[in-house]
């Protein structure tokens, strides 16, 4: 059953198309066509499921990705090379705890 809900924002109109379903078995939910199309997805394509709160939010790996690198560079200056660094910290354990097993001191 489709139900349509408009919400103003600033003198802007905003549509959310909502529908109910009921839960399959195994958990399943049937994503409607329209709603497929409209997320660019098809048969067999990953999906990302974010549980905030009471409600589950469906993003496509892209979308998903976007979000998580918009959330880190609000931590993070641009150009900061974090892979490198993590990799430099990570060689930086790992010589510590050879050195810790070897009973040997650090240089």
């Amino acid at each position: 059953m489709p139900c349509y809900t408009v919400i103003a924002m600033n003198g802007k109109e905003w549509h959310m198309h909502s529908i109910k379903t009921h839960l399959g078995h195994g958990g399943r939910i049937v994503l409607p066509a329209d709603y497929r199309k409209a997320l660019g997805l098809k048969a067999g394509d990953d999906v990302v499921l974010v549980l905030d709160q009471n409600e589950v939010r469906l993003l496509r790996p892209d979308e998903a990705i976007k979000r998580a690198r918009a959330l880190v560079r609000q931590y993070v200056s641009k150009g900061r090379p974090l892979a490198e660094e993590l990799i430099a910290e990570r060689r930086r354990e790992a010589r510590r705890e050879a050195h810790a097993k070897s009973g040997t001191r650090q240089p």
